[in-house]
């Protein structure tokens, strides 16, 4: 998924890596940050929750390259949890209009057998969740 914004690479990369923020951009989630300094094998878990249920989503940072001398910025983390497996990987390039942000998302249901069952319905859910949280993340980076 691929976003156009008028928002600085520095800015976007800002925003989209602040774990303890992303709380406000994926709905009914709440964030905690380990102490880890920002990068390669930081850990934080997304906790999705709705009433009494609760889904821990625990995360880690495997790849880290901040922007640097007017050029793109990446991140990939891999997720950890006995519910959602996967990885996910953001890019920002700057371009002449602000910068550009793709995030590429591989999630599935950690027990291997359910991926295939689920994807015909948790596809078109993930992809509308992953297009609003963009757009929170471009409005945010906007608005710094």
């Amino acid at each position: 998924m691929t976003r156009d914004t008028t928002a600085s690479a520095d800015a976007v990369w800002a925003v989209a890596s602040d774990w303890s923020r992303h709380g406000d951009y994926f709905p009914l989630t709440r964030m905690s940050v380990g102490d880890e300094p920002a990068g390669v094998g930081q850990h934080f878990t997304a906790t999705s929750r709705l009433g009494p249920l609760a889904m821990p989503d625990p995360m880690v940072v495997t790849e880290w390259d901040p922007p640097r001398d007017g050029g793109p910025g990446s991140f990939a983390i891999r997720k950890l949890g006995k519910v959602l497996a996967g990885t996910v990987s953001f890019t920002v390039t700057p371009t002449s209009t602000g910068s550009q942000l793709t995030w590429v998302t591989d999630v599935r249901p950690a027990p291997a057998s359910l991926a295939a069952v689920s994807r015909p319905v948790s596809r078109p859910i993930s992809r509308a969740l992953y297009a609003g949280v963009l757009k929170k993340i471009v409005a945010a980076a906007e608005s710094q």
